[in-house]
């Protein structure tokens, strides 16, 4: 007698983020079932609930964490901080822009804070804030960021990446691309903005 085929957790969960992400929390465990190609009893062999299996596919795990621990080991005396700044723009947009619509999920599938509060250790944005407050505390003290309160700034600074990524995708609204968006951002913070910076590098 042949054995039966192993079930791949990892399919169940791609076909769970799939379906919840379309239809909501409402999606049942038998459309998700047949997204996967297995027997619905299979589901819960693997998560004991619907509300598991929904925490699960909605990873809210945090990929491509490498611009955070550049701005930990940032060198005001070796380190270029526009490039760092942009580096870590482009990487909580990446962020939010996969997070979003999984957030969004979670705060319409009507759980229990008690239940969404197992999603996270510590929320990413609040690690992203404590990151990006030392680093601008550090690059204000060299005269490269015009800052007085880091901690402010370092929460207005996600929080227009936050609020790009939240207008396109709940609006469709984006009038203009990524990369010009960071870069006028980027010149609000620092203290010498792009224009400047290039043309003291064609004088010199």
């Amino acid at each position: 007698m042949a054995r039966p085929a192993r079930i791949d957790e990892s399919e169940i969960l791609k076909a769970a983020q799939e379906m919840f992400l379309k239809h909501g929390f409402r999606a049942s465990t038998a459309q998700i079932a047949r997204r996967a190609g297995v027997a619905e009893g299979s589901i819960y062999r693997h998560f004991k609930t619907k509300v598991e299996l929904f925490l699960s596919a909605m990873d809210m795990r945090e990929e491509n964490t490498g611009w955070q621990e550049r701005l930990r080991q940032y060198d005001p005396a070796r380190d270029d901080v526009r490039k760092l700044l942009e580096e870590a723009a482009h990487g909580l947009l990446r962020h939010f822009n996969r997070m979003l619509p999984k957030f969004m999920a979670l705060r319409a599938s009507g759980l229990s804070p008690e239940d969404l509060a197992r999603v996270f250790k510590e929320p990413p944005p609040l690690v992203h804030l404590r990151i990006l407050t030392v680093f601008f505390k550090q690059a204000a003290s060299r005269g490269h960021i015009r800052s007085r309160h880091p901690a402010i700034q370092a929460q207005s600074f996600q929080g227009a990446l936050l609020h790009f990524a939240m207008c396109k995708h709940r609006f469709g609204y984006m009038p203009h691309t990524p990369a010009v968006y960071v870069n006028e951002l980027l010149d609000l913070y620092l203290a010498q903005p792009a224009e400047k910076v290039s043309a003291r590098k064609e004088a010199a």
